[in-house]
């Protein structure tokens, strides 16, 4: 295990201590709060932090998933709760803050004010995590590299302005849209041009 990964324990409901799981923060997703538990579906006393994960990628321990009802692997909800968790807490907070700040960019680029054709396209390529989770052709990519960073910027900042944000909520922006200008970053490396030529260094954003 990465060292500097932080290890998060799960479990299938809020109060099933004696059945836990470790994962890896970065195998964890989906966070949201939630009374209704995974699996059977028992209702907790109160809404509880919950995420999702894959029934087969835990560290050690074990959950209360059987995987009766096909093969493995599972996309399964669970339960996370402060308690074990000390540690890793904070980066656990912050997850889920991203996560929830991710689907209100997604809500506020249906509203957004449309800048120009290149630009939306890239913006709805960081909005959608495309430039660092793959799934974008090479002619795409090649059309996001030839547009200004600087325009990028701008339409970034008009989304986000009036979404009146905590300051969590703004590194967590700050953070989404960071990543992805690294990932298209990267593609200026490698990236050719539709006719096969080297992609001009110039066309990357800087």
């Amino acid at each position: 295990m990465d060292q500097n990964q932080p290890k998060v324990w799960v479990r299938r409901q809020w109060n099933d201590a004696d059945r836990c799981a470790a994962y890896r923060l970065s195998d964890v997703d989906g966070w949201h709060f939630s009374s209704i538990s995974g699996g059977v579906r028992v209702r907790a006393n109160r809404a509880y932090l919950h995420a999702y994960v894959m029934c087969d990628q835990m560290i050690e321990g074990e959950i209360g998933h059987s995987c009766s009802h096909g093969p493995a692997p599972h996309r399964i909800k669970v339960c996370i709760v402060q308690k074990g968790n000390e540690e890793a807490w904070p980066h656990v907070l912050r997850a889920a803050e991203c996560d929830r700040i991710e689907a209100v960019i997604r809500q506020a680029s249906y509203r957004r004010r449309r800048v120009s054709p290149r630009v939306d396209d890239v913006i709805d390529c960081i909005i959608t995590q495309k430039f660092s989770r793959g799934g974008i052709g090479q002619k795409r990519v090649h059309q996001c590299l030839l547009v200004p960073i600087e325009d990028v910027e701008q339409a970034w900042l008009e989304l986000v302005a009036p979404l009146d944000l905590t300051d969590l909520s703004a590194e967590c922006a700050k953070s989404l849209f960071e990543d992805e200008m690294r990932a298209l970053r990267q593609f200026a490396d490698s990236a050719l041009s539709p006719n096969g030529a080297p992609l001009p260094r110039s066309a990357a954003p800087t």
